[in-house]
Formats: C-alpha cells, sequence, structure tokens
C-alpha cells in the first residue's frame, strides 16, 4: 500500500512539474461541469527538486519503472511543453465538509507526440502493477487519441491519455462519492469525450475572470455556486435576505504573482447580472484626511474604511423587517434604549481608522488608537441622560481601564493607549502624522491597511519554527499594504509586499530558502 501511494505521487508530482507560463488555452478541454480550476507554474520547483543518485536509487527500490525514472532525471524529454502552465481541475465538494475532491483531473500541453507516448506507457505499467482485486484496466486506442482507465467493481477511479494536443490525467475517488447524493461521476464521461474532441463552445474560455489562469504563478478560478453550503449555513445565522439564485453565475479568483522586491496576491469575486443591479456607488465613501490628521505620528500600522451607514441600512433593513424574530429583537432594543436604530445611525459618520505604534512581546501590551468621525456632542448628550449624570464631556479624556482611555473631540471619538490620547487632546502640531505616501493613499481610499513588516520580527519569530523563522529573516520582507476595489462588475481585494532584496524574485528567493526543510 505505501508503495502504491509513492507512485501515484511521483505520477502526479512529476506531470505538474512539466510546465512554464500558459499562452495557450487549455481550458476547452476542462468540462464545463467542474467547480474549480487551478492553474499552477512549477518550473522553479523543478530548480529546486532532489537530483541524486540516492533519490533515483530509491525510487528503484520502490518499484518505479526505469523508463519512468529516465523522465523524471530529465523531464524535457516528456514531450511537454514547457512554455505553458498546468490546468488542475476539480468538483468542490471538499469546499462543504468533505475532505478531498471526488474528482479531479490535470491537463498538460504537449510538443511532442512521440515523446509523450514515453510517459504514457510508462503510467500504464504503473498502473498496471498496482492493480486490486476487483480492478481491471482498458485501453481505449484510435487514430487520434488514446487513453486507458481503471475500473473498480464498476466504477472508473483513474483516467490518463493523450491526442495530438494535450495530456490529460483524471482520479475519481469513488469511495468519497459514494457518501453524495449527486456526486459528478458525470466529469469523467465529459472529461473523456474532450480528449475524444474537444469543444470549444462547451468550455470556460471567455468565462468572467478566467484569463487569470494564463497570467500568474499560482491562480484559481471558482464557481461561487459551489460554495452553496456555506452559503446556506450563512444564510440561517445571519438572515440577510439573499438566496443561491442570487450568486449562479457568479464567479471568484485568486492570483498570486511575484517579481524583483515584491509579492502579490488578488482575490476578485465577479458580479452576476443581478448583483450588478443591486449596485450602489453611495455605499462606501473615501476615507478623508480629516481623522487622519488627528492621529499621533509614527504608527507602525494604520488602516482605515468609510462606509455610508445609511445606504448599507437602506440595503438591508428591508430583508431584516421580513424576519418576524429580528423584528421584535429591534423593537426591543428601540424601545429599551428610547432611540431608534435611525437615530443611532445619525449619530455615525462611517468613517473608521485604526493605528498601531508598538508591539511588547514581553509584556503583551500594545500601544495602539482607534477613531471614527460621530456627532460628538449627540453622543455624550444622549450617553450623559442614559446614565442620569453627567460622564462625558468634549476634550475631556476618560480612562477605560489601566491601558486605554476615551475622548470625544470635535467631530471625532478616539479610544487608545493613555499616552496616545493625551497627544491627540494636545493637539501639538509637532506630533501630529505626517501625511506620507501610505497616509495619503489611506485617505484617498474606501478601505486600506498598511503595515511595517520589519516591526513585527519578534512577534513572528516566535510563531514560526525554528528554520522556517530563519527563512522569514532571510526574506528582507519590508512592508505590506491591503486594499479593497468596488465597482459594477466586480469586487476585488488584494495583498501587496515588498522586500529589501532587490537582487532576487520573492516567490523564487522564498522557494530556495524552503525547499532543503522538505
Amino acid at each position: 500500500m505505501k508503495t502504491n501511494k509513492i507512485l501515484l505521487t511521483i505520477i502526479f508530482l512529476f506531470l505538474i512539474s512539466c510546465e512554464r507560463k500558459s499562452k495557450t488555452d487549455l481550458l476547452e478541454y476542462i468540462p464545463k461541469n467542474a467547480d474549480v480550476i487551478i492553474s499552477l507554474n512549477l518550473e522553479r520547483f523543478l530548480e529546486n527538486l532532489p537530483n541524486s543518485s540516492e533519490f533515483f536509487s530509491r525510487l528503484e527500490r520502490e518499484g518505479v519503472p526505469r523508463n519512468f525514472i529516465k523522465l523524471l532525471r530529465d523531464p524535457k524529454t516528456s514531450g511537454i511543453d514547457f512554455n505553458t502552465n498546468i490546468q488542475m481541475f476539480m468538483d468542490a465538494n471538499w469546499l462543504n465538509n468533505y475532505d478531498f475532491p471526488t474528482s479531479l483531473g490535470l491537463v498538460l500541453k504537449s510538443n511532442d507526440v512521440e515523446k509523450v507516448k514515453n510517459i504514457y506507457e510508462a503510467v500504464y505499467t504503473i498502473a498496471g502493477s498496482i492493480g486490486r482485486r476487483n480492478s481491471k484496466l482498458n485501453e481505449i486506442v484510435e487514430e487520434n487519441y488514446t487513453y486507458f482507465t481503471v475500473e473498480h467493481k464498476g466504477s472508473d477511479l483513474f483516467s490518463f491519455g493523450y491526442n495530438d494536443e494535450v495530456v490529460l490525467f483524471f482520479l475519481h475517488n469513488e469511495e468519497v462519492a459514494s457518501r453524495i447524493r449527486n456526486h459528478p461521476s458525470s466529469i469523467l464521461r465529459a472529461f473523456e469525450s474532450k480528449l475524444k474532441n474537444s469543444n470549444t463552445e462547451n468550455s470556460y474560455l471567455g468565462m468572467p475572470g478566467i484569463d487569470v489562469l494564463n497570467n500568474n504563478n499560482f491562480s484559481a478560478w471558482v464557481d461561487v455556486e459551489a460554495f452553496d453550503e456555506m452559503l446556506q449555513e450563512l444564510e440561517e445565522e445571519i438572515p440577510l435576505g439573499f438566496n443561491l439564485s442570487d450568486y449562479e453565475g457568479s464567479f471568484a479568483t485568486l492570483a498570486l504573482a511575484s517579481g524583483i522586491d515584491i509579492l502579490s496576491l488578488e482575490l476578485d469575486f465577479y458580479h452576476n447580472e443581478k448583483i450588478q443591479t443591486k449596485f450602489n456607488p453611495k455605499l462606501l465613501n473615501k476615507l478623508g484626511s480629516n481623522i487622519i490628521e488627528k492621529l499621533p505620528n509614527g504608527p507602525i500600522a494604520a488602516g482605515g474604511f468609510s462606509i455610508n451607514l445609511a445606504e448599507i441600512m437602506n440595503e438591508i433593513s428591508s430583508a431584516l423587517t421580513k424576519d418576524a424574530a429580528m423584528s421584535r429583537q429591534l423593537f426591543e432594543l428601540e424601545n429599551s434604549l428610547n432611540i431608534t436604530i435611525n437615530e443611532i445611525l445619525e449619530t455615525i459618520n462611517g468613517n473608521f481608522i485604526g493605528a498601531l505604534y508598538e508591539v511588547n512581546p514581553r509584556t503583551g501590551t500594545n500601544e495602539f488608537v482607534i477613531g471614527a468621525e460621530v456627532n460628538s456632542p449627540k453622543i455624550i448628550e444622549f450617553y450623559n441622560k442614559l446614565a442620569g449624570r453627567r460622564l462625558l464631556a468634549m476634550n475631556e479624556t476618560v480612562p477605560l481601564d489601566a491601558i486605554s482611555s476615551l475622548l470625544f473631540q470635535d467631530e471625532f471619538v478616539f479610544i487608545g493607549t493613555p499616552n496616545l490620547i493625551k497627544n491627540i487632546n494636545s493637539q501639538i502640531d509637532d506630533k501630529k502624522v505626517v501625511m506620507s505616501d501610505k497616509m495619503k493613499k489611506l485617505s484617498n481610499s474606501s478601505f486600506y491597511i498598511f503595515f511595517d513588516i520589519g516591526e513585527f520580527d519578534e512577534q513572528i519569530d516566535e510563531m514560526l519554527d525554528s528554520p522556517y523563522a530563519k527563512v522569514y529573516r532571510d526574506m528582507e520582507l519590508d512592508s505590506g499594504e491591503i486594499n479593497m476595489k468596488y465597482s459594477n462588475k466586480k469586487t476585488s481585494l488584494g495583498l501587496t509586499i515588498s522586500t529589501d532584496n532587490t537582487q532576487k524574485d520573492v516567490l523564487d528567493n522564498l522557494l530556495s530558502m524552503l525547499t532543503p526543510y522538505f
């Protein structure tokens, strides 16, 4: 059993190693009923794979055929096009509480069919050698394509083949699939039909966001409907009035890219027509500089967001009032406070900010400030009336506990460590924040966070095991930014990390340092 697992793992790793950046569309070979597509550029991994005699001797001892070992020694003899990304596809049952996809396939571009035949023969030999009871090997050889399947108890578990353009590999986990009411066994049939005759009319070409799969080191494309069980659970816990039909035809993508001194990760959610009709550009505002200029100088991390609370409340109020339990709770809350939800919202501008100035891992204390733009006089009046005495006043610091204080100043409220709140209240110009480029980005954004990674070295060292802590330090990470963009067509969330190392691609550098530990 151990040998069988090693052999299958080697087949899989070899296939995914034979590729580079994609210039062709392999998506036409992916069945339309796949939920998730992942594109990988693993050339950089090949450069760090073991290439010692001991490694290949071990493979021989494990029973790996010699012709396959020969291909591992020199993957270029495989006939796989090194200018094309691998495309991996699967169903999404693992997203809904299953530990592994019931169906998983790979598509690779070939550039030499004769050499591909060598791979096919090696895999066919391995498949025959690891067969189990009640299993049968079925081979189909035609003029334009060749493939075989491994059948177990009437179900196809494994399929591998090629034609003049591609190499295709498919796994089907019948043990898991048998526990699923509507398991996607049709994916295998569709996959085999693609091998016989690729049909671009029934492919993913032209789908929203699909181009991300051809232009990054790592990328993924997901049909949002694949999250149906998760969405249903969310709707049950938070009745916001949406249903699964709202998300039909919506897709999400994830893309990882790297270069000299920079690493970026972007998540995009592509809206369907129904969501586009509900697009409201008034939901988000720009934070502006007024609240930023109140901050003390020198934060090591800061972030903020600006939302239109009135518009957002209008969007969800109808859904909330349709839920009897939620309506009753809102009514009881308004009666107990003697104030309506709308009156509460009128006291809050919708601009929020937070800044971190110091992290002390030895004492476990942090120097921080959190602030918001509000109607200070109205809040103070309401709170003092509710308390029955004067507790709050403008420009007066109120201790909350040993490590934080509260301050209402002008149209703002701040909570933070006492010395920082004192600095805000003093309004001394040389202690106010400098409007750096990052602070200007924050001012002009609806959602933005920046952080100085070097300031957190000690904490990260403590979180990581010894070898990985060294890898982290050697990466020479400098700073990071997180931003969000919202438009009619899509919503995007991006992370960018920069380093002080200007000599090598960030991802290449990371992989070269991590490889010795695997």
